[in-house]
Order: C-alpha cells, then sequence, then structure tokens
C-alpha cells in the first residue's frame, strides 16, 4: 500500500526512540524527586526527636526532677515519641545491625539512633563509607565562669546530629 496512508519504519523506530529518551528523563526526575523527598522526611524526623528531647527535659524540669536530666546522656528518644518513627526497627547491639534500608534503628554501643538512607545517589557517605544520618541525646551542663556566679546548675540535653551532607547541603 502506498499513497501516504503509514508509517515507514524509519519514522517508526525515531518516534520509539523520542518516546524512550522522554520517559528516561522522567524516570531520572521522579528519582531525584523521590530522594528529595526522604531528606525532607528524615529532616522532619529529626525535628521530631529533637523536640522529644526538649519535651522530656521540660517534663524533668517541670517535676523537679532535673538531677535526672543527667541520666538522659546517650538515651534513646524514639522512646519518647507518641507514635514511633516511620521504619523504626527498635534497639540493636552495634555488632547486629538491622539489613535495611529507609529505616531507623537505635544503636545501643554508641547510643545513637541511625537512619540508614534508601536513596542516596545525592549523599556524601561518612568516613566509613555509609550513607546513614546519626544523633546522639547530649547533656549540656553549665560551665562556670571565672568571676561570674552561676546562675543556674540544672543541666539541660539536646539531639546533637552528626554533620552530614545531602545535595550539597
Amino acid at each position: 500500500m502506498t499513497g501516504g496512508r503509514g508509517f515507514t519504519l524509519l519514522e517508526l523506530v525515531m518516534v520509539v526512540c523520542i518516546v524512550a529518551l522522554l520517559g528516561l528523563a522522567a524516570i531520572d526526575r521522579l528519582l531525584y524527586l523521590r530522594e528529595q523527598a526522604e531528606k525532607a522526611m528524615v529532616e522532619q524526623n529529626l525535628q521530631m526527636l529533637k523536640a522529644a528531647v526538649r519535651l522530656q527535659v521540660a517534663g524533668l524540669f517541670a517535676a523537679n526532677r532535673t538531677a535526672e536530666i543527667a541520666a538522659l546522656d546517650g538515651a534513646n528518644p524514639a522512646r519518647w515519641l507518641e507514635e514511633p518513627l516511620p521504619g523504626y526497627r527498635g534497639e540493636f547491639e552495634s555488632e547486629t545491625q538491622p539489613n535495611c534500608r529507609a529505616c531507623w534503628y537505635f544503636d545501643r554501643g554508641r547510643r545513637e539512633v541511625v537512619y540508614v538512607l534508601d536513596r542516596g545517589e545525592h549523599f556524601q557517605p561518612d568516613a566509613a563509607g555509609e550513607k546513614r544520618i546519626r544523633a546522639r541525646v547530649e547533656v549540656e551542663r553549665p560551665q562556670e565562669m571565672p568571676g561570674e556566679a552561676v546562675v543556674t546548675s540544672v543541666p539541660s540535653a539536646r539531639l546533637r546530629v552528626a554533620p552530614y551532607r545531602w545535595f550539597g547541603g
């Protein structure tokens, strides 16, 4: 059949190639956006853990149990949340870390809450080559300055997140 009623094989191959290239570009962009969404979720969860530490300290302070604040050093802040973190696997010894992706766990040996990345193409690994984000509850004790009166001797606690680079930030 002639007369311009169909596609030539070359035209069909060109259309398939163009559609395939557009599909690959779309998939690459979707993976990038998915990794950005994971980063946003991790940062939101870290903010929840920080708030849990602050609330724990405030509760002890309000109950006049300030001596117990020092015991929060290295504690698992995930225990203080009303609901578990999404993907939280529990507490593990350093040698028996869970084999998972996009999960949280508490490392008892290092006394840190850890997030294992699912997508990490834009994440700079730590010195050990791991794509993990680590945070630890640290108690801060007031320091006396020579010649100055100490306003309070009550320690405070905060969640210290180990520095990491994700998307160059």
